[in-house]
């Protein structure tokens, strides 16, 4: 892919779904490569945290998936796009059993690499809103 090609809807999906599957296969060396060096990472639960402490998070559950609902990329800075939207997200609590429902708000800033791919730059799963008859998670 060319440096200077503007980013695509079906390049930054590729990028999340990546991302996601880090999550689930618990790798945080495939999760890393995804994000350019310093790119912030803040969740709905704890705000600002460490991808390794994201990947932790993620280890108490099992049958994860994420579903991209909607996704809309605006033009930023430097050649980036801010894309923003909803992921649905369900999984089962190891510990538990329950099963968790719900839709995440996302917002994320997208650049490309030097080796032409896609990254994130900043990563923001911004609230969470739970489905009906989903468990609830306590922190």
């Amino acid at each position: 892919m060319d440096g200077d090609a503007p980013i695509t809807e079906d390049e930054v999906r590729d990028l999340a779904l990546g991302f996601f599957h880090a999550l689930r296969a618990q790798s945080e060396w495939t999760a890393a490569v995804l994000f350019a060096g310093g790119a912030p990472l803040e969740t709905w639960f704890c705000g600002a945290l460490p991808l390794a402490d994201l990947l932790s998070f993620h280890a108490a559950f099992a049958e994860e998936r994420h579903t991209i609902l909607e996704l809309s990329l605006q033009p930023a800075a430097g050649g980036r796009v801010r894309a923003v939207g909803e992921v649905e997200w369900e999984a089962v609590v190891r510990d538990s059993g329950a099963i968790v429902q719900a839709v995440l708000e996302e917002d994320w800033l997208i650049e490309r690499a030097e080796d032409g791919g896609v990254r994130f730059a900043a990563y923001r799963s911004a609230e969470i809103r739970y489905l009906p008859g989903s468990a609830m998670l306590e922190f």
